[in-house]
């Protein structure tokens, strides 16, 4: 099942219960005892025999020592083979775990479990990648740890905060009462949503600033006393009203207005245990005008790169104008750099591709430094280049881009590029994914348009402005096609 599921991009999370095994003089021949399997267990006290896994008396603690929780027999997380059963899950290829009573458990014991775990298998995830680990904390009424709409200011501020974050699925639920403590909200489903990518983040003790890039701005002041500063907010220039304690009506705030300069930053002051939040759709006259199109030859270009990849991995290139420019390796030189050719992303994605559209945000030239300064992050990880996105021919699959006539795998990019900036219409690009794709001895391509390379010294992919490029991970072989 782990492999029929990691080969269709599904993860597999592991509920793992690692507190306890039965109740104490629990035994699998007792009448009305058993489990959902075949194998035989002894539960009574001093016996503690579950050989399936294996577990014997040694790996349970002495209940004088350590409580049982409602009698359950407590399992000793220093024993070799509590960690050896995750780990034997991770090899098999699982993606993480939901570890069950996390709160009855020492933190230092959970610690030193999760510590000794392995990386998760690098042809599936990656290189260095740790288990997605996830701790179970009930609040069933009586519990230490709960936060719901009656604890006022507190949970108003998660909500903010879980709203402004790039995180999840966004449900707004207003006037949602409950009696119970597990009776769900009413809904009609989860909707789609992709949003911009946070940038600009600013964080001090007990306190988060970031902005959503050049659509809204955030910040949370969880501190005792006042905030304030200036804050990089990406957005336009103009007026803002506060919509976390107020709202846009007509053309005046109810709430705090927020300057925003000609080089998006402003000054304003986040009072303590409150937040700041505004948008485009918060602006004093409305959203702004989009951006004139920038000088230059922009034309339709797009790139495909064919390189099997495991899901969690990414491809981006780097590129330029190598043959007529000394090219810069930055960092954040490209508005500068001579060797870097201005792009647009126009690319067709579907909207779960949220990797390609917070990357691809902030991301205006093509060049051989890699991250641009105001790039988009996703999850806190950065770019390493222009990202591609995976795309297949089949027209069944969700991943289906029409201009991708050669098969899976094939990861792309459709961009506006200054051809003017080109080498009489030809530039250099290289594959990068945790490293730089091996050097390439291009010579003719096909395809519809005459592929002769014409920059006979370059060691990368050469590329036509204006057409389909089509290639194959540290191969010399190329497709060069009209639209």
């Amino acid at each position: 099942m782990v492999d029929r599921c990691n080969k269709v991009g599904v993860r597999i999370i592991v509920d793992s219960v690692l507190n306890h095994m039965v109740g104490v003089g629990q035994k699998s021949d007792d009448p009305g005892r058993g489990s959902s399997g075949t194998a035989s267990f002894d539960g009574r006290d001093g016996i503690e025999s579950f050989p399936a896994v294996p577990y014997s008396s040694t790996d349970f603690h002495d209940p004088v020592r350590n409580c049982r929780l409602s009698g359950l027999l407590d399992l000793n997380h220093s024993s070799t083979h509590v960690t050896s059963y995750l780990t034997s899950l991770i090899n098999m290829g699982v993606g993480g775990f939901r570890l069950d009573a996390s709160k009855h458990m020492f933190p230092n014991d959970l610690q030193y479990v999760l510590e000794r775990l392995p990386n998760l298998k690098a042809d599936i995830f990656g290189a260095n990648q740790k288990p997605f680990v996830v701790h179970e904390v009930i609040d069933r009424g009586g519990e230490a740890i709960k936060l719901t709409y009656k604890n006022g200011d507190e949970y108003r501020m998660g909500n903010a905060y879980m709203l402004a974050w790039t995180y999840g699925y966004t449900r707004v639920m207003s006037s949602f009462d409950f009696k119970l403590h597990d009776q769900g909200p009413p809904n009609q489903g989860a909707p789609n949503y992709a949003g911009r990518a946070a940038t600009e983040i600013v964080t001090e003790s007990n306190r988060i600033a970031f902005a959503r890039e050049q659509n809204g701005f955030f910040a949370m002041n969880n501190a005792d006393s006042d905030w304030k500063r200036q804050f990089d907010t990406t957005l336009p220039s103009g007026s803002y009203c506060d919509q976390y304690d107020g709202e846009l009506q007509g053309s005046m705030c109810t709430g705090q207005t927020i300057t925003v300069d000609n080089n998006g930053k402003a000054s304003f002051r986040i009072p303590a245990r409150g937040c700041i939040a505004f948008s485009v759709i918060s602006r004093i006259g409305g959203r702004p005008s989009p951006p004139n199109p920038p000088n230059g030859n922009f034309q339709k270009t797009a790139i495909f790169l064919q390189r099997n990849t495991q899901p969690g991995q990414n491809v981006f290139i780097r590129g330029g104008s190598a043959q007529a420019h000394q090219c810069s390796t930055g960092p954040f030189k490209q508005s500068t750099d001579l060797c870097s050719i201005p792009i647009i992303h126009n690319s067709t994605t579907p909207w779960m591709y949220a990797t390609y559209r917070q990357w691809s945000q902030g991301d205006e030239y093509l060049d051989f430094e890699g991250e641009e300064q105001r790039q988009g992050t996703y999850d806190g990880t950065h770019a390493t280049g222009t990202p591609l996105a995976y795309s297949t021919n089949d027209a069944n699959s969700v991943d289906y881009q029409p201009l991708n006539k050669y098969g899976p795998d094939y990861w792309f990019v459709q961009i506006l590029m200054d051809c003017d900036k080109t080498e009489n219409g030809w530039f250099e690009l290289k594959g990068y994914m945790n490293g730089w794709e091996n050097d390439i001895k291009q010579s003719s391509c096909s395809g519809t348009i005459d592929g002769s390379n014409p920059l006979k010294s370059s060691n990368n992919h050469v590329a036509k402005c204006g057409a389909v490029n089509v290639y194959t991970w540290n191969s010399n072989s190329c497709i060069v096609n009209s639209f």
